[in-house]
């Protein structure tokens, strides 16, 4: 029964609405007892990158082929796309004459099992942040039944999650109640860099965002629209723009073992041959080097600038630059002497 924006299920078989209309809900309580109240639906989204559009459209597809409710699990860090997946399977099934109910408090599985239950057709139960909504774990096993199929009819469940540590285990590794599981463990190079030719405007920086992104151990949507949105505002470079936005790995020392070679493969001792601190820190480095096994050629003094850096390998720590002049400058970690912990840190 609808009654202004409030959409209200009933008993009686004169109901004035035969289903809950498409667009989004939220459930609200009276007096009389548990309602629908009608929001804005999500906004369009533009263009969408990476995965997301076949993630979404696979779940819509597994749903409708299946005969009981559906879950999917989205977790991993803020800004990484887990609410954008989840909007977008909304504003998919919206397209379907779907309905969204956003569950905005702890209410007890009981109750969603009513409420739920009388609406005889398949609607969207998106939990967002779930594990801040329901953070206490025995409200989580309240929803095992509302999750297990015991509904008469179907839903499609769509839990978004930061902390899985904060999940019940009861709803791991239980397809029977969570079909599908993604976890956001970062964006990944092709994102980065299809996000970037349509949004950034000196495409020559596109290699320095995709380096700068691999320094971090999850580089997040929220990290590379910042950095792209400050790069076009001052038409800077990526290392520039980057010096003052919230983006910045942890600042702790590491000892780095430093090896200097020309372009043609001869090798060359430097001094200093360690150095502390964090490199993308330097706007440059000044280092003296002189050919190994060698004793009639004098030192040289070498330049390296920030935009030197040509390459980054995550798995070995490893800085690479390259000077204008030809000469390759290699930062690797000296895990015995660093006091950084990479995995917490980058």
């Amino acid at each position: 029964m609808q009654s202004g924006d409030s959409f209200i299920p009933i008993a009686s078989k004169e109901s004035l609405l035969e289903r809950l209309p498409p667009g989004n809900f939220t459930i609200e309580q009276s007096m009389s007892g548990f309602f629908f109240k009608r929001i804005d639906k999500f906004q369009p989204l533009g263009k969408v990158y990476g995965n997301l559009n076949s993630w979404a459209d696979r779940t819509l597809e597994t749903f409708a082929k299946r005969d009981v409710s559906t879950g999917i699990l989205l977790t991993g860090e803020k800004g990484s796309g887990k609410s954008l997946l989840g909007r977008l399977i909304s504003l998919k099934a919206y397209e379907q004459n779907m309905a969204t109910v956003l569950v905005n408090n702890p209410f007890p599985g009981p109750i969603l099992l009513d409420l739920l239950g009388k609406l005889t057709e398949p609607v969207v139960v998106f939990f967002d942040e779930f594990e801040k909504v329901y953070n206490d774990l025995k409200e989580q096993q309240t929803l095992l039944s509302l999750m297990d199929g015991t509904l008469s009819t179907k839903h499609l469940f769509v839990i978004t999650c930061n902390d899985t540590w904060r999940l019940s285990d009861f709803l791991l590794n239980r397809p029977g109640r969570i079909f599908y599981y993604i976890e956001f463990d970062g964006i990944k190079e092709d994102f980065i860099k299809e996000y970037c030719q349509d949004n950034l405007n000196n495409k020559s920086e596109i290699d320095n965002v995709v380096k700068i992104s691999a320094i971090f151990e999850k580089f997040n949507f929220d990290m590379l629209k910042a950095l792209v949105e400050e790069m076009n505002r001052y038409n800077e470079s990526a290392m520039k723009a980057i010096e003052l936005l919230n983006i910045t790995p942890t600042k702790q020392n590491v000892t780095y073992k430093l090896s200097i070679e020309d372009k043609k493969g001869k090798k060359y001792h430097s001094s200093p041959n360690e150095w502390d601190g964090f490199p993308l820190e330097k706007d440059k480095f000044n280092i003296s080097a002189i050919a190994k096994d060698s004793e009639d050629e004098d030192w040289i003094y070498l330049e390296f600038l920030n935009t030197h850096l040509k390459q980054f390998d995550p798995s070995s720590k490893t800085f690479t630059y390259v000077n204008d002049k030809g000469y390759i400058l290699t930062f690797e970690s000296d895990k015995k002497k660093s006091t950084m912990y990479w995995g917490d840190a980058i």
